[in-house]
This record gives structure tokens, sequence and C-alpha cells, in this order.
């Protein structure tokens, strides 16, 4: 045999299928990219592209071509619309809430400002640190010089026959959580006033305790009430204290 004619043949025969590997590896290899290209990686940058330009809480959405309606890029489309409609609801919730609390911050404002009762915040330490126009009217010019100056006064110590009483008060309150109630005498000059003075804990949203001080007028109630408990112990033809009077 001609062992140098099988060999020559044999190398031909081997590089004709390396070509062939080659050619077949290298057309193959082109039509996957060309349809990773197609099908798949332009679609995701036009998915891309249409969503940045879509606006977060508008009711913008995507819209799958027919030819991937219902494939993945089809489904992860769907996903995309369902994301884009939950983040709508979620930001609309957020501004109904928000609307909702703006309104009752104005309604409280306007309660708080408003109101015939005097309304102030203290510390613990009976530092005032908010008041409404009630509260000034109700303690006088003079008493709310003394508690809002730079060297201001503690509140409890604003009245100074009713400085323990006002203390122990808001020591309970600061040890049960329960509001007390307090009716303060105040003198001014000849005249005398009474004030229903309730006092409530409460914190703030860092957790720091306050004092809400309710002020009322009630000297004309008082003075109803002397004028009444007067003519119940007095007898009415003789002018003289009765047995009820005498016994109290």
């Amino acid at each position: 045999p001609n062992i140098a004619l099988i060999k020559s043949d044999a190398r031909k025969a081997a590089i004709n299928h390396v070509v062939l590997i080659s050619v077949q590896t290298f057309v193959l290899t082109s039509l996957i990219i060309f349809l990773l290209n197609t099908q798949l990686i332009t679609e995701i940058k036009r998915l891309a592209k249409r969503l940045h330009g879509i606006r977060i809480g508008s009711d913008q959405r995507l819209v799958p071509t027919r030819s991937h309606k219902y494939d993945e890029i089809g489904l992860l489309t769907r996903d995309i619309n369902e994301l884009l409609s939950s983040v709508e609801e979620n930001i609309n919730r957020e501004r109904t809430l928000r609307l909702e609390v703006e309104e009752l911050e104005n309604r409280f404002k306007d309660i708080f400002e408003q109101s015939s009762h005097g309304i102030a915040i203290v510390d613990i330490n009976g530092r005032m640190k908010l008041h409404n126009p009630s509260f000034k009217a109700i303690i006088g010019d003079d008493c709310f010089k003394k508690i809002s100056s730079q060297e201001s006064i503690a509140f409890f110590a604003l009245f100074d026959e009713e400085q323990s009483r006002l203390e122990l008060a808001a020591a309970e309150v600061l040890s049960t959580g329960e509001s007390r109630a307090v009716d303060i005498k105040v003198v001014d000059g000849s005249h005398i006033r009474w004030l229903y003075c309730l006092i409530s804990l409460m914190s703030d949203d860092d957790k720091e305790s306050s004092f809400e001080i309710v002020l009322q007028d009630i000297s004309e109630r008082r003075n109803r009430e002397e004028q009444l408990k007067g003519q119940a112990e007095v007898d009415a033809l003789t002018n003289l204290y009765n047995r009820g009077a005498g016994e109290n």
C-alpha cells in the first residue's frame, strides 16, 4: 500500500472536517447572536427606554408587542404594569392621607386657637412650651409675663398659695398617667377669682413627656354656689342661720 498517499488523503479529510465544523459553528453562533439581539436584547432595551419615560404615579403603562404578547417578554411587561399600578395606588393613597392629616391639623389648630378654654403645654418642670390666646387672657398679663420671660418661673409656682397642690397633682399625673383637676384660688387685690385647672400627661414623637394644662374661669359658678349655699343656711323669715348651718 501507498502509505504516503493514505496519510495525505487522511490529512485532507481531517482539514475538510475541521473547516466544515468551524463554518457550522460560526454560522450557528452568528444565528444565535442575531436571534438573541432581535428577539431579546432589543426588546428589553425598548422596554427599558419606555419604562424610563413613564412618570411615576401616572396612568401610563407599557404595551407589549404582538410578537411577544404570550411569551416571557409579554409576562415581564404585564408584571411591570402591575408594579406600576401598585405604585400609583400607594401614591394616591398617601396623597389622600396627607390631605386628611393637613385638614385635621388645621381643624385642631383652629380648635386650639379659638377655644374659650386656656390650653398650654409645659414640660415636666412646669416650663411653658406652647399656649393658646385664651390661656394668656385667663391668667392675666402679669402672670403670663412671669412664665414666658427668659427668666421664667414654673407654672406650678405661679400661684403661691396653690403651688403645693398643683405640684402634688402634677406628681400624681406623672406617676399614674391619669388626669387630675385642681380648683385654683387667685387673689387680685380685693378681687378673688377661681380657675378650674385640668392637668394631663402627654408624649411627643420623641417620647418626651409633657403636661397639658387646661384652664377655665369658674368664678361666676363658684359665686353662684356660695350664694346658693348662703341662702340655704339662712332662714328666709328671720335672716338667722338655720339648723343646717349650725351643723355645718
